[in-house]
């Protein structure tokens, strides 16, 4: 078992984007509902991860319930 609940993608971190080598990206994100399993959350990610994403951020603070928005992030 891992640490990081978006593997195979890595965790994004604001640093990423600092770096000289980052060329920029895209992204795409979905809506999480709090009943999301590990199981189906490492589903969207092994799935992402297939589509060219490296990345993955969850933001919390979107919404004033539960949910939150995980975001895939795929570098150019």
């Amino acid at each position: 078992m891992t640490d990081n609940p978006y593997a195979p993608l890595l965790p994004w971190c604001d640093t990423i984007s600092e770096s000289p080598d980052w060329n920029g990206g895209e992204s795409s994100s979905i809506l999480i509902y709090p009943n999301t399993t590990q199981e189906q959350l490492t589903s969207l990610c092994k799935h992402a991860s297939f589509c060219g994403y490296k990345y993955a951020e969850t933001d919390n603070e979107v919404f004033a319930d539960n949910r939150c928005l995980l975001t895939f992030i795929k570098p150019n």
